[in-house]
């Protein structure tokens, strides 16, 4: 945790520059297009009690100019000091920003769930009432109205932690076991290959490897644990895929666009939530 916006800027100056950038690419974008500084967004959240837990960010591929890293897409993600020692099981509720400052980019600001266990960020689904806040760079942009988006957002987290204990409490076995399994499955390659039938075939014939527990914490048949599993393996790449003879091979790649991340991990909660309401 960094305490003071002061520390937060000497952090992102490493981690995510693009953070401190002042203006936008104006090669790029038009005379419509309106600049939100994520040092703005930065004091909200910690106007709202928030802290920078950490940052990344895009960098320009090889193809790209090189000065285009002071324009990026970036994410930050906020944590309530308060709330690393009081809530279970090492998860905490958190806050992601995600802004950029070249064309056709946004300000996302959303809910979710940092599990210390495996040191992952977890997207509260886009279910009614878990909305993410987005907000075209284009027009009049108040901040004032993103602060209170943020601490909108923040609140929600804390209610994406009552509601992963809920899960918590839902034993899986037999056949309801295996159609929540297959449920985030198809949830988690849909939004990530964009259809089944898209998904490759390695990853066709192992299906039920997804939500195979890596770690000792996640060997329960729980929605929460069988979340969590299905999330780590489509997010970090931790599973190893089969091949046709059915030996294991390479690892799946891990998901690196933040947007990609968000909608993966958006689709695996809302699977779930639907999985718990389904009884």
């Amino acid at each position: 945790m960094i305490a003071t916006p002061t520390q937060a800027f000497e952090v992102l100056s490493n981690a995510a520059p693009a953070a401190l950038t002042t203006h936008a690419d104006d090669q790029k974008v038009s005379d419509r297009y309106c600049f939100v500084p994520s040092t703005s967004l930065v004091h909200a959240a910690y106007g709202s009690g928030l802290v920078l837990n950490r940052a990344t960010q895009i960098n320009p591929t090889r193809g790209e100019k090189r000065g285009e890293s002071a324009f990026s897409t970036h994410e930050l993600e906020f944590i309530r000091p308060q709330d690393v020692s009081s809530f279970n099981a090492g998860v905490t509720p958190r806050v992601t920003i995600i802004n950029g400052h070249a064309a056709n980019t946004s300000v996302k600001i959303f809910a979710g769930i940092y599990r210390a266990i495996c040191s992952n960020g977890l997207v509260i689904g886009a279910q009614e009432g878990f909305e993410q806040t987005r907000v075209r760079h284009v027009g009049n942009i108040d901040i004032n109205e993103l602060a209170e988006q943020i601490q909108g957002q923040t609140e929600r987290a804390v209610q994406g932690v009552d509601i992963s204990a809920k899960w918590s409490e839902i034993e899986l076995t037999g056949d309801r076991l295996e159609q929540v399994t297959k449920k985030l499955v198809a949830a988690g390659a849909k939004a990530r290959w964009g259809s089944w039938k898209d998904v490759p075939q390695a990853e066709q014939r192992c299906a039920r490897d997804f939500t195979q527990p890596v770690r000792y914490g996640d060997n329960e048949n729980n929605i929460w644990s069988v979340y969590n599993r299905a999330q780590e393996s489509f997010i970090t790449g931790v599973r190893r895929r089969r091949s046709i003879t059915g030996h294991w091979n390479r690892k799946i790649r891990p998901v690196n666009d933040l947007h990609l991340k968000s909608k993966v991990n958006q689709a695996l909660w809302t699977a779930a939530e639907e999985a718990y309401l389904a009884g």
